[in-house]
C-alpha cells in the first residue's frame, strides 16, 4: 500500500462475515423486474450502533423489496441488530471471507491514500459489493451506515436503475446539488454553507447497480482481478478533488465514463443542503420553529434554498444537468443520508418525512410540532456519531 503499516493496522479486520436477512426472493417472477436487494456495511467502532437504524423508517411491504444483505466484522460472532420492520427478520450467515483492508495492509500494489476521508479505511470494504452479494442478486442499492430508507425507498430507487439506458448500469447522485463546502462569511465571521458552481462528481452514499452489468463489465475491465483494483490505479494520490476513501475510486471509474451511470433526482438520495432543505420545507408546512435559537451555541446558518428545485447549478461540463423539479414541487426523498456529521438531522428528516407520507401533515403536527421547537439549533448543525451519543439534548427522541 504505502507502506506505513502501522497506520493500516487500525482499519485491518481479518476477516467479514455476510448476512442475509429476511426471506424476501432476489428473481423476478414472469414479467416484473427483479426485486431490489438492500446492501450495507456495519464496520468499524460506530458502524454497528449506527447502522441499526438504517432500515428503521423502511415499508416492510414493499414490491420491490428484495433481501437485506449486511455485512460485519467476523469479530464480533453474532447476528446484526437491526430496528423496524427488519428486527422481525431471521438472519442467516452467508459466508466469511477475508476483509479486503487486510489484503491492502500487507501491499497489493496499488498505492492509495487511507486518511483523506473519514471512512477511508472500513469504508474501503464496501468496494468488494459484488464479492459480498449473492451471486443470484441482479439488483441492488448500497446504503451507506449513518443513511435512513425510508417508506418504499426500494421501489422507488429500483425505478431509477429501470429508467437506466444503454451501457448504463449504476444510478447514483452527484456529490450534492449543493457541495457541503465551508467557507467563511464576510459579516460576523459565522461559518456557513457555500452554494458551489459546479458539481463534486458523484456521491456513492447510495448506490443502485445492474449486479448482473457490473460483474459483466468487471471482467471486461479488470480482466482477473477485482473493479476496484484497477480503478485505484486511475485515482489521483491525493483522492478525487479532495475526497478519499471509497468515494475517491468510485469517482475514478464513473467521472471519466459518463456512460455508465445516470444521476438519481436530486432530492431521492437526501443529503447535506438537500437534507437541510428538506427539514426547513417541512418545518414551513407546519408553521412550527424548527429549532430554539436561545438554546445551545453554534447556531448553524442555513442557505436560503430550501430543495431541489431552486436553480443554484448550472449545468455540468462534465456531467450535464442536475435532474430537478418544477418550482414548488416537492422532491421526493428515498434515502436521509446523515454523511456521519448529520446523523441527528438525517434521522429528524426521516422520522418527519415518514410520519408526512403515512399522515399527512397533521399527523406530524400531532406527533413533533412542540418537538421540534425545543430542540437546540446546534443539534441540526456537524456533529459526530460519538458527540450524539453521549449529548443528552440532541440524542434523538423520535
Amino acid at each position: 500500500m504505502n507502506g506505513d503499516s502501522r497506520r493500516w493496522s487500525f482499519f485491518a479486520m481479518r476477516s467479514v462475515d455476510v448476512w442475509r436477512c429476511g426471506d424476501q426472493p432476489v428473481a423476478g417472477s414472469g414479467s416484473s423486474p427483479p426485486p431490489l436487494a438492500l446492501l450495507v456495511y456495519l464496520l468499524g467502532p460506530t458502524g454497528a450502533a449506527m447502522g441499526r437504524d438504517v432500515f428503521r423508517f423502511m415499508d416492510g411491504s414493499d414490491p420491490a423489496l428484495g433481501p437485506l444483505v449486511v455485512v460485519t466484522d467476523s469479530s464480533l460472532t453474532r447476528p446484526p441488530l437491526l430496528r423496524g420492520p427488519p428486527a422481525r427478520y431471521t438472519c442467516r450467515l452467508l459466508q466469511t471471507l477475508p476483509a479486503m483492508v487486510a489484503a491492502l495492509a500487507g501491499g497489493g500494489g496499488v498505492d492509495f491514500p487511507i486518511d483523506a476521508h473519514y471512512s477511508s479505511g472500513f469504508g474501503l470494504e464496501k468496494l468488494e459489493l459484488l464479492r459480498h452479494l449473492p451471486v443470484d442478486v441482479e439488483a441492488a442499492a448500497l446504503l451507506d451506515a449513518d443513511s435512513f430508507c425510508l417508506g418504499r425507498c426500494a421501489s422507488l430507487l429500483r425505478q431509477a436503475l429501470l429508467e437506466a439506458k444503454g451501457a448504463q448500469l449504476v444510478a447514483v447522485a452527484r456529490t450534492s446539488s449543493r457541495v457541503n463546502q465551508l467557507q467563511r462569511a464576510t459579516r460576523r465571521g459565522a461559518a456557513q454553507l457555500s452554494i458551489p458552481h459546479r458539481s463534486e462528481g458523484v456521491n456513492a452514499g447510495v448506490l443502485v447497480l445492474n449486479a448482473s452489468r457490473f460483474r459483466a463489465f468487471e471482467r471486461a475491465y479488470c480482466q482477473r482481478e477485482p473493479w476496484w483494483r484497477c480503478a485505484m490505479r486511475e485515482a489521483p494520490r491525493g483522492g478525487y478533488r479532495g475526497v478519499g476513501g471509497d468515494q475517491a475510486v468510485w469517482n475514478a471509474l464513473l467521472a471519466p465514463r459518463r456512460h455508465l451511470w445516470s444521476p438519481l433526482p436530486c432530492g431521492m438520495h437526501s443529503a447535506v443542503d438537500v437534507l437541510r432543505g428538506a427539514a426547513l420545507r417541512l418545518a414551513r408546512d407546519l408553521r412550527s420553529p424548527l429549532c430554539n435559537r436561545s438554546t445551545g451555541r453554534g447556531v448553524p446558518r442555513w442557505s436560503a434554498a430550501d430543495d431541489c428545485t431552486v436553480g443554484v447549478l448550472p449545468s455540468d461540463a462534465a456531467f450535464g444537468p442536475v435532474p430537478r423539479g418544477r418550482a414548488g414541487e416537492r422532491p421526493i426523498v428515498a434515502v436521509a443520508h446523515g454523511a456521519a456529521r448529520l446523523q441527528a438531522l438525517a434521522q429528524l428528516v426521516a422520522a418527519l418525512e415518514s410520519t408526512r407520507v403515512e399522515g399527512g401533515i397533521p399527523a406530524v403536527r400531532a406527533k413533533f410540532a412542540g418537538a421540534l421547537e425545543s430542540l437546540p439549533c446546534r443539534c441540526l448543525g456537524h456533529i459526530t456519531a460519538e458527540q450524539l451519543g453521549v449529548d443528552t439534548e440532541c440524542r434523538p427522541f423520535w
